[in-house]
């Protein structure tokens, strides 16, 4: 949805439809439940940190140095800026945290001095994974509970309740100078909480019963977006009621349809391109808007393309040998409910 804007395109109906299933709230909903499964197989803290440093930072590191590389290739760096230490304490917080924030914070600065050639950084999306990474944090305390599921289901309804209210206490703050809370998974719990819930209930729930909640959730979403005259479902910097109603829906049918057979394909397993298309495709918006070409959808499809392309070779180059690493003998199996659980999760 980000690249209609950062492209410039005119909002169409396909638009509208998309923006009420935004991927931020649906990318946090699925690693709820992935990241809850894969602590109750590798409830050892070392076993489960390591699949979790291994999944996530190979790709990370290797986008982040080639979006530094590309930035200061297009003039957007200035080593002098801040100096040799601080510029080195930048890199390293940045490569650990993903957030040029925090990074600034601890290192003093930025050691950037104009964007050059990008309009904006090449990469808008690092901090979803900061607020990712601080739920892996948590999960060896939510994890305690996760076999005694009806107290686990009350501890994190409740949980995300207070969630949802920290989020509209604090609302309207990202447009002040960054607010460190929203970079940690604290007002986004009750998000990943939907995908939790679940995964402690998958096996209970027939699929029949499944079904009748993608029929239901599918119906209220799009009552309310009928209502709501399909406004932008804003889950992130001044919600509403209808808001959080929605997006909630939306988390919902997230974890749900992800568990359905419609997603079941052994090809998105084998080559798993979810989070290579996440790291890269802002790149490719980026370049596209630096170069002018901007206005019209024919760059849509394009993005899509290259995003893929990115992909796929961050899938097979960087992400399969990171993850034959881990010891195969640690870990159950993934829950074969989740399509693409075995390469998320393992």
């Amino acid at each position: 949805m980000h690249s209609v804007a950062h492209l410039q395109l005119t909002p169409n109906l396909i638009f509208q439809i998309v923006a009420q299933f935004p991927g931020v709230p649906i990318f946090f909903a699925t690693s709820g439940f992935l990241v809850l499964d894969s602590f109750i197989r590798r409830p050892e803290i070392g076993s489960f940190c390591k699949a979790r440093a291994l999944r996530i930072y190979p790709a990370l590191v290797v986008n982040i140095l080639i979006l530094e590389m590309v930035f200061a290739w297009a003039g957007g760096y200035d080593p002098m800026k801040l100096g040799l230490v601080s510029d080195a304490t930048f890199g390293i917080v940045f490569l650990t945290t993903a957030s040029q924030y925090i990074a600034s914070l601890v290192a003093g600065g930025y050691p950037y001095s104009d964007f050059g050639f990008f309009k904006t950084y090449p990469s808008g999306v690092l901090w979803t994974l900061t607020v990712e990474l601080s739920f892996y944090v948590s999960i060896p305390i939510f994890g305690q509970i996760a076999h005694r599921k009806g107290l686990a289901t009350v501890a994190y309804a409740i949980l995300a309740m207070l969630s949802i209210g920290l989020l509209i206490s604090i609302r309207g703050l990202v447009s002040t100078p960054v607010n460190v809370t929203l970079l940690t998974f604290l007002p986004y719990f009750w998000m990943f909480a939907a995908g939790m819930i679940f995964r402690l209930w998958v096996l209970d729930i027939p699929p029949p019963a499944r079904n009748l909640v993608i029929v239901v959730a599918g119906l209220a979403l799009a009552v309310l977006t009928i209502v709501y005259d399909a406004s932008w479902l804003d889950w992130k910097f001044e919600p509403e009621a209808n808001d959080i109603i929605r997006t909630a829906l939306v988390c919902i049918l997230t974890v749900f349809v992800g568990a359905s057979p419609l997603l079941r394909s052994a090809l998105l397993v084998k080559y798993d391109v979810s989070y290579g298309v996440y790291l890269w495709h802002m790149l490719a918006v980026s370049t596209f808007v630096g170069l002018g070409w901007t206005g019209t959808y024919l760059m849509f499809p394009l993005v899509v393309l290259l995003a893929i392309v990115a992909g796929l070779a961050s899938w097979i180059w960087i992400e399969q040998p990171a993850m034959r690493l881990k010891n195969s003998r640690t870990g159950g199996a993934a829950i074969a409910e989740f399509p693409s659980s075995g390469n998320l999760t393992e």
